[in-house]
């Protein structure tokens, strides 16, 4: 299951082609770490395209429930564009959530 944010419309096409199923997040739960942390365990997302700073966001906010993603195996990819990603924030971020950050 890929969570998606419609960025491009395109990026619908992403997870269609891969073969995976596609659920919509809603921009106001995007932009909220608490909310998008519910989204991901709600729908069982275990794929997601964001920025930097949401990823960083995540990391001080709701560091636990990216714990908890990463320790059930649900969340596998973390896909960041858009902005420069920083090495520590990378490395903090998969040592919370146990998954792939991709660039």
């Amino acid at each position: 299951m890929e969570g998606i944010h419609i960025f491009f419309a395109w990026e619908v096409l992403r997870p269609l082609l891969l073969g995976h199923a596609a659920v919509l997040i809603q921009k106001k739960t995007l932009i909220d770490p608490p909310s998008l942390a519910r989204a991901l365990r709600k729908y069982s997302i275990s794929r997601i395209m964001v920025t930097a700073s949401l990823t960083k966001n995540m990391l001080e906010l709701v560091a636990d429930q990216l714990r908890e993603l990463g320790q059930s195996h649900s969340l596998r990819n973390w896909m960041m564009m858009g902005e420069v990603s920083q090495r520590s924030s990378n490395l903090a971020f998969t040592s919370v959530a146990h998954c792939n950050p991709s660039r």
